[in-house]
C-alpha cells in the first residue's frame, strides 16, 4: 500500500512515546538529572550542606529511579497504546507514583541498613515515610509536567505533518495546471494530422491527469513512478516524432524506494520543453538510475541549445520538486542541477531503508 505523512484521528494515547525507544529514555534521563540538579541547589541554600556530595547522592537515586520509571512505562507501552488518552494519561500517572513510592521505601530502607548516612538513625521509621512522602510529592508535579510535555510534543509534531501535507498538496496543486496545458497543446497538435494518435493520447492525458489528482502526501514505488513518466514520455513522442528520444537506464533497487508521486515525470517534462524542444534536430533524454552508499540516485540528462537560459517556469518546476522532496522525505532527499558542456543533469538522491519500504512517509 501507498506511504503517506499520517495524520492519527482516533482518540488512543497515540500522544505516548515508545518508552522503550532510546530517545523517549533519554528523555527521562534528563528530566531526572534536571530534577535532581534542582533538589540539590534547594539544600545547598543551607549553612554547613555539601553540595558536591547532595549532588551525587540525590543524582544516583534520581537515575536509579529514572531507569525504574523507563522500564515499567515500556512494560506497560502495548496495553498504554490500545486506552484513551484520559485513561492513558491516568494509567502513567499512576505508574509513575507507584514507581516512586517502591523505590523510595527501598531506598530509605537501604540507607538505614547500610548506613550511608543520607537519612537520620530513626528507629521509629518517621524519617523513612517523610522521605517517602515528600518524593511522592516531588514525583506527583514532575510526572504531570512531564506527561504533559509529552502531549505538547505529539501535538506540534501532527501540526507539522498537518502543514507539511498541506504545503504539499499546495505546491502539487502548481504543477497540475502547467502540466494540464502543455498536454492539452500536444492533443491539440495531433488532432488535424492524426486523429487516432489524439484519441490515445486523450486516454494517456486521462490515466496520467488521474494520477496527478491523487494524495500529494502519498509515497509511490519507484517502479509506477517510472510508469506514469513513461505514459508522459508517450504522449511527447507523438507530438515531437523522431526529435525525441527517450534512453532509460534504470537499474531497480533491491530494497524498495518510495518517493512523492510526479517527482520524475516534471523532470522529464522539463527536459523536453527545455532541451529537447529548443534543438532543431532534437535530441536524447538519458535516464538512469542507481543504488548508491547515500541511497538511490535518479538522474535525468538533456542536451540544451548553447546560449540558451532557463525561464522562470523551468526554475519554479524544479523548486516546487525540490521541496515536495524536503517535505515528502527530509533531509536525505534531494534535488541536484548542474550545467555544462551542453548538457543539463538533474540528479535526485532518494533514501533506501527499511524505513520508506513500509507502509508508513
Amino acid at each position: 500500500m501507498p506511504s503517506a505523512i499520517p495524520a492519527p484521528t482516533d482518540r488512543r494515547a497515540r500522544f505516548l512515546p515508545d518508552f522503550c525507544s532510546a530517545p523517549a529514555i533519554a528523555e527521562i534521563l534528563v528530566i531526572a538529572e534536571l530534577v535532581a540538579m534542582v533538589l540539590t541547589l534547594s539544600r545547598g541554600l543551607n549553612p554547613g550542606a555539601d553540595v558536591l556530595r547532595d549532588f551525587i547522592a540525590i543524582s544516583l537515586f534520581m537515575l536509579w529511579l529514572a531507569f525504574a520509571a523507563a522500564a515499567v512505562l515500556c512494560a506497560a507501552g502495548r496495553r498504554l497504546a490500545h486506552l484513551s488518552a484520559a485513561r492513558a494519561y491516568l494509567a502513567c500517572y499512576g505508574l509513575l507514583l507507584a514507581t516512586t513510592a517502591i523505590i523510595s521505601g527501598i531506598g530509605a530502607w537501604a540507607d538505614r541498613e547500610l548506613q550511608f548516612g543520607m537519612l537520620a538513625a530513626d528507629p521509629a521509621g518517621v524519617d523513612m515515610l517523610m522521605f517517602v512522602a515528600r518524593n511522592l510529592i516531588i514525583s506527583a508535579i514532575v510526572s504531570a509536567v512531564a506527561l504533559r510535555y509529552f502531549h505538547v510534543q505529539y501535538q506540534w509534531r501532527r501540526q507539522v505533518r498537518r502543514e507539511a501535507g498541506a504545503r504539499i498538496e499546495a505546491l502539487q496543486a502548481r504543477i497540475r495546471p502547467h502540466f494540464l496545458f502543455n498536454s492539452l497543446n500536444t492533443i491539440a497538435a495531433l488532432i488535424p494530422v492524426a486523429p487516432n494518435a489524439a484519441e490515445q493520447a486523450v486516454e494517456d492525458l486521462s490515466d496520467l491527469f488521474r494520477a496527478s489528482l491523487d494524495d500529494a502526501a502519498v509515497l509511490v514505488p519507484l517502479d509506477e513512478e517510472i510508469a506514469l513518466a513513461r505514459l508522459y514520455q508517450r504522449l511527447e513522442e507523438k507530438r515531437l516524432g523522431e526529435r525525441l528520444d527517450v534512453d532509460w537506464q534504470i537499474a531497480l533497487p533491491e530494497i524498495p524506494v518510495r518517493l512523492p508521486r510526479l517527482t520524475l515525470q516534471p523532470l522529464l517534462e522539463n527536459a523536453i520543453h527545455h532541451g529537447i524542444e529548443r534543438l532543431r534536430e532534437g535530441g536524447t533524454v538519458r535516464i538512469s538510475g542507481e543504488t548508491t552508499n547515500d541511497g538511490y540516485r535518479l538522474t535525468v540528462t538533456n542536451p540544451v541549445a548553447d546560449g540558451t537560459t532557463e525561464s522562470r517556469g523551468f526554475h519554479i518546476a524544479l523548486e516546487n520538486t525540490r521541496e515536495r522532496l524536503a517535505l515528502a522525505l527530509g533531509k536525505r532527499a534531494l534535488l541536484a542541477t548542474r550545467r555544462n558542456a551542453g548538457y543539463f543533469e538533474a540528479e535526485v538522491i532518494l533514501p533506501q531503508d527499511a524505513d520508506h519500504a513500509r507502509t508508513d512517509r
